[in-house]
């Protein structure tokens, strides 16, 4: 018998919807429903000792969501799990409770890593297929392809011609418009100056810091940086620059 457990559950369906705070109502009006009383802090404004290890996004699935809480009286996890599973709704599987045995600090403390798993639904047609292996699609990294000619392997030609045109699409696509090059590209490309840099650096306040390897050894660092106060749209091929 107990005072403090662990409730493991998954969130699918309809259920991912739910906000954070939304589901820590949800849970404290479970608790209540199930006759299961919670332990509350002190003081002049009381709540529920219960909380999530770490907060999931607003529509992402979980197959492992972690809720800590504490019990009014010493209850067994077993009587718990069976009371509160009966007020779950479609989307929301509890897994296991257990007792919260040596656990001295609180989940969300102790936790050291999360794993996402990202899926996107991909279905090639017949002819995009035959494209990429009769040559006439070429890869340039995963997902984002360019325009060739059967036997044209190896030839820089046709990515230095497009090059910018696919910076410009790759960096909209995963910044929108929050991006620009750095100033020193900036200047180059207002003394004329379009040759491709062995490496292009990205500004950007979402960027990750990492590099992105393209064609013929060349690549794409994209560095976390505010954006100047005004950025210029370059009309030749939309970069944004200082």
């Amino acid at each position: 018998m107990a005072e403090k457990f662990i409730i493991k559950f998954s969130k699918s369906g309809y259920a991912k919807y739910t906000s954070h705070l939304d589901l820590l109502r949800f849970f404290k009006r479970a608790f209540r429903k199930s006759g299961v009383a919670l332990k509350y802090s002190q003081g002049f404004n009381p709540h529920p000792k219960l909380g999530f290890a770490q907060p999931l996004s607003l529509g992402y699935s979980s197959s492992c969501e972690l809720l800590e809480f504490e019990t009014a009286d010493n209850l067994n996890a077993e009587d718990i799990c069976e009371a509160i599973t009966k007020e779950m709704p479609e989307g929301l599987e509890i897994q296991w409770c257990r007792e919260a045995t040596g656990l001295d600090k609180p989940l969300a403390s102790v936790c050291e890593s999360v794993e996402y798993q990202v899926t996107i639904p991909f279905s090639a047609d017949t002819k995009f297929l035959n494209h990429v292996k009769n040559g006439y699609l070429e890869q340039v990294i995963k997902g984002w392809y360019m325009p060739t000619m059967p036997g044209m392997e190896g030839d820089t030609t046709v990515w230095y011609a497009s090059y910018w045109q696919f910076i410009v699409a790759y960096a909209n696509n995963r910044f929108g418009t929050n991006w620009c090059l750095t100033p020193e590209e900036s200047l180059d490309l207002y003394a004329g100056e379009t040759v491709a840099p062995h490496q292009l650096i990205l500004r950007s306040t979402k960027a990750s810091n990492n590099v992105i390897q393209l064609k013929h050894g060349d690549s794409l660092l994209d560095i976390t940086a505010a954006q100047p106060r005004n950025v210029v749209v370059e009309p030749r091929f939309g970069l944004r620059i200082y």
